[in-house]
């Protein structure tokens, strides 16, 4: 997430987030709501785990083409901005899988308190959003390399 717009839609999104559930908790329990007691589980994980395979398998065939332009330009090393974003968006990927992860095995164990079971489907929903805007990141770069 290079560009400042990213940054913005995700302090934008989050502040939307928390005061939606703050306002309004019980859109956001279990109770009320049984997409958030099915997507914060193993299928939270699945559909992080497939974004974050889908992006890596990208910038590694990114990395490869800025490999071959630089072979053929004879100036290595020319790139660097580029490969220091497709890192970035790299650990980003991997980074929210792994808090996706610890959202799925902590609710389990709080949903006895209700708070935590909102913060837990609101960071949830968050993490998504954030995984897409780094997708949609990736794709924007990728874009600007020719096949």
């Amino acid at each position: 997430m290079s560009n400042v717009f990213s940054k913005t839609l995700l302090v934008v999104v989050a502040a939307c987030l928390i005061v939606a559930a703050l306002i309004y908790p019980d859109v956001f329990t279990d109770k009320n709501n049984i997409f958030f007691k099915n997507l914060v589980n193993h299928n939270l994980l699945g559909i992080s785990g497939l974004i974050m395979s889908i992006g890596i398998s990208s910038i590694v065939f990114c990395l490869g083409k800025i490999a071959d332009y630089e072979a053929r330009m004879e100036a290595p090393k020319h790139f660097k901005l580029t490969r220091k974003s497709l890192r970035r968006d790299a650990s980003g990927l991997v980074t929210v899988f792994v808090l996706c992860l610890l959202v799925s095995v902590a609710k389990p164990l709080l949903i006895d308190f209700q708070f935590a079971v909102v913060a837990a489907n609101v960071f949830s929903l968050y993490l998504l959003i954030a995984i897409s805007v780094l997708l949609y990141d990736l794709a924007a770069l990728a874009s600007q390399i020719e096949a």
